[in-house]
């Protein structure tokens, strides 16, 4: 069995969709730059891949890559028909290797660094799509499927915008049933939620004077667990991070406003302008005149 890993930050554009009746049209090879996920309403439908055969129930996914050469390889005796949707996703899908580590064992949720406001990083949860499924919730699929359809079909407003809310829906439905089924917990540690409370109130505040006490009190736990617990997620310290904070919004303020020096250190919670020019130096490499200068048409 084939796995594909997409990044929650992917980007999916739907190209075209269409509930398709097997026709003699089915027999000849059809291929097509995109991925084409398939989901048979009315089967079997019997399927060949470049040189593999499928045999696909009513209720079945199957996704095809892009330029898979793919046409049916024998008539079902009775109705036949599947939807069809094809799509781009950017960056593209990434088969995973199945064949040395299970399916289990692909560390699919977990803390993104990308939660930190300071950090521009592509580290996100993956999406996980089966080549071949058979998804639980497959009534609530097909709907979602007959609304590509029809968004399709009659095309009013920003109907591309909801074809991709309605693909996404799809993947997510597959990739949850899939995680459902294949994975122990779907739940993050509880020491991910103190992480969580603990940027949130960082966020907040970083401008006033937090004290270990007054991280205590706001957290109910000792200085000393709450900064491990930041530690292993984001991995840097408690008062790192308020120092990239404060200097995130000293440049915003060194870029847009006339504020002095001195001025800018008061608003971001320090008291004295040679430490906080200390503090900047330290993290973009010049002092905050400088920064100014080159960035100041």
């Amino acid at each position: 069995m084939k796995y594909y890993a997409a990044s929650r930050l992917s980007v999916f554009d739907v190209k075209w969709t269409k509930q398709y009746h097997v026709s003699d049209s089915f027999y000849t090879y059809h291929y097509n730059p995109y991925y084409q996920l398939i989901m048979v309403s009315e089967g079997p439908v019997y399927l060949q891949v470049e040189n593999e055969r499928f045999i696909l129930e009513a209720g079945e996914t199957f996704l095809l890559n892009p330029w898979e050469r793919h046409m049916g390889w024998r008539k079902p005796e009775g109705v036949s028909a599947f939807f069809w949707v094809q799509f781009s996703s950017d960056p593209p899908l990434k088969e995973l290797d199945t064949s040395t580590k299970p399916i289990s064992e692909y560390e699919i949720l977990h803390a993104e660094k990308n939660e930190l406001r300071t950090k521009t990083t592509s580290d996100a949860d993956q999406l996980l799509i089966p080549r071949r499924f058979k998804p639980s919730q497959r009534f609530k699929m097909l709907n979602y499927f007959e609304d590509l359809d029809n968004e399709m079909k009659h095309p009013v407003g920003y109907f591309r915008f909801r074809l991709t809310q309605h693909l996404c829906k799809i993947l997510e439905i597959i990739s949850t049933d899939l995680l459902e089924q294949n994975f122990r917990t779907m739940t993050l540690p509880g020491s991910y939620n103190i992480y969580r409370q603990l940027l949130n109130f960082l966020h907040d505040f970083y401008q006033t004077d937090l004290t270990k006490e007054v991280i205590e009190n706001k957290m109910n736990r000792s200085y000393e667990y709450v900064s491990q617990v930041f530690k292993k997620y984001s991995g840097m310290n408690i008062v790192h991070y308020i120092h990239q904070l404060r200097v995130q919004r000293a440049k915003h303020l060194l870029e847009e406003s006339r504020l002095s020096i001195q001025e800018i250190a008061k608003e971001i919670g320090i008291d004295d302008a040679f430490y906080f020019s200390k503090i900047f130096k330290q993290i973009e490499g010049v002092p905050p005149s400088k920064y100014r200068e080159m960035h100041q048409s």
